[in-house]
């Protein structure tokens, strides 16, 4: 039998951490480390806000995840539906089962190239576009790295290399062992 959780108030957004210091230096390395904690610390928050924790995995759910990353979706946005596994416990599935973690990965795949008919679609001002220019900019962006990272085979950035190597032989012909 499931509980349901009844959260008693909202936590308070984490307060992300400063950019820059005082001169308007950004931090390098350190900062990026901060900010990758703040946005755990963010998706801790929101984990907690989750009404329940599904834990009973069905053929269903598996299916509706499934098409839903097909479709591009995240599976952040996937796992904080009410109706769905959190992060954890689909990780946990995940180790468990190399099939469903094949599915997984494959689906995501998929998504990329659904992904890049979208930002083309909204480069192009289609129904995909939100009309804010700064916005379809962010997200063009914001896809164009992901796709890049998720499936580099594909989308990454390419570099040709080309190496020659050389041997460089001197023969004595003035010898009489030379045949």
């Amino acid at each position: 039998m499931e509980t349901l959780a009844t959260p008693q108030t909202l936590p308070q957004p984490v307060e992300a951490a400063p950019l820059t210091d005082k001169n308007g230096r950004v931090h390098g390395a350190a900062n990026g480390k901060r900010v990758v904690r703040d946005l755990v610390a963010r998706l801790r928050q929101l984990e907690g806000l989750k009404a329940a924790w599904v834990s009973i995995r069905t053929p269903e759910m598996i299916e509706e995840i499934l098409s839903r990353l097909v479709t591009g979706e995240t599976l952040t946005s996937i796992t904080h539906d009410e109706h769905m596994p959190g992060h954890q416990t689909l990780h946990n599935w995940r180790r468990k089962d190399p099939q469903l973690d094949e599915d997984i990965r494959s689906a995501m795949a998929y998504g990329q190239h659904v992904l890049a008919d979208l930002r083309l679609d909204m480069a192009l001002g289609g129904v995909t576009s939100t009309g804010d220019l700064n916005r379809d900019r962010l997200a063009l962006e914001t896809i164009n790295t992901n796709i890049k990272q998720r499936n580099r085979a594909e989308f990454g950035d390419r570099q040709q290399i080309d190496l020659t190597t050389g041997v460089r032989y001197v023969l004595n012909t003035d010898s009489d062992d030379f045949c």
